[in-house]
């Protein structure tokens, strides 16, 4: 239950970073080594969160 919970704050932090990033009117490009280099997640990772929920 540790790990889930640590997963999903993580992913709350980094869906976070990204908004506040393309509030500051970040590239996608600049968002994915930024979220890649200080989260040490995968491109694919961060991709998938990139793409609008629900679509």
């Amino acid at each position: 239950m540790c790990k889930a919970m640590e997963d999903y704050t993580k992913k709350t932090e980094i869906i976070g970073a990204i908004k506040g990033m393309k509030l500051m009117g970040a590239s996608e490009s600049d968002i994915l080594t930024q979220i890649i280099k200080n989260f040490n997640v995968t491109k694919d990772y961060v991709v998938s969160l990139l793409k609008p929920q629900g679509a």
